[in-house]
């Protein structure tokens, strides 16, 4: 569609909102859109569609994982706020098979939690959201402050840091330091958490070039499964007293490239 350019004032050029398109997204006088500018384009995102966003899961009964789909679903989905209802009577379980080293650091691998208590756990290991109200069969999960460009480029300059660091430790695991496996498969957990909040800023806000969101996803998705085979790697390593010289060569060449 095409929009004729109104002068306002002296130096003040406007042009006018689709009105169809406002009225699409609740916008008023007042509020705010992101504008971003990409060589002679400017794209014009309304804000208020994804801001104060909610969803309400049902999560009574469930098992351990549609527990966790669930909830990181509704995450990486880019809502403000998402309830969670479950029932207080559901009987606790033994959780700890569901979750990675770092969040067994602070649960005993032996006690049962009740649905409440995995929920919290789930949460810690999510960036920028927290419980901020919690009653006998429901809690709220809710993100603070906003998210903003500025950090997703953070975390995806901080993933990239992290698969180096990965395939580094891989070296010398293979020289000899078996120790450092165990930190690889927790390294990983760090990796998903900014892997899981890139997609949710994409799926919330778009790429800043928002004709590259669909790339981005392509490109997370893909160091995600880059951090997996890290982790198998350190994990083969772990029953292998000896690597052969091409795979040390190979690896030292994949650490060359991040």
């Amino acid at each position: 569609m095409k929009r004729k350019i109104i002068r306002q004032g002296h130096n003040t050029l406007t042009i006018t909102l689709p009105s169809a398109w406002v009225k699409k997204c609740d916008l008023h006088s007042g509020d705010e859109v992101e504008i971003s500018e990409t060589n002679k384009a400017l794209v014009v995102s309304a804000q208020s569609n994804v801001s104060g966003s909610k969803v309400t899961l049902d999560v009574s009964g469930f098992s351990i994982p549609l527990i966790w789909k669930h909830v990181l679903s509704a995450y990486r989905a880019g809502y403000d706020e998402i309830i969670v209802r479950y029932n207080p009577r559901d009987s606790k379980r033994n959780f700890y098979t569901a979750f990675s080293y770092d969040t067994l650091a602070y649960i005993n691998e032996k006690e049962e939690l009740s649905t409440p208590e995995l929920i919290q756990a789930l949460v810690n290991r999510l960036v920028g959201v927290e419980i901020i109200d919690q009653k006998e069969a429901y809690c709220v999960i809710r993100e603070l402050g906003e998210t903003t460009y500025k950090e997703f480029n953070n975390a995806l300059r901080r993933i990239f840091l992290i698969i180096k660091s990965m395939s580094e430790e891989l070296i010398e695991a293979i020289d000899g330091s078996k120790t450092l496996l165990k930190r690889i498969h927790m390294e990983d957990t760090n990796l998903d958490r900014f892997e899981d909040f890139c997609i949710r800023v994409l799926n919330k806000r778009g790429y800043e070039d928002f004709r590259k969101t669909p790339t981005m996803h392509s490109i997370i998705f893909l160091l995600e499964m880059v951090g997996d085979e890290f982790k198998g790697l350190a994990a083969v390593l772990n029953q292998k007293t000896k690597v052969s010289a091409p795979m040390h060569k190979a690896l030292e060449d994949i650490s060359r490239m991040f």
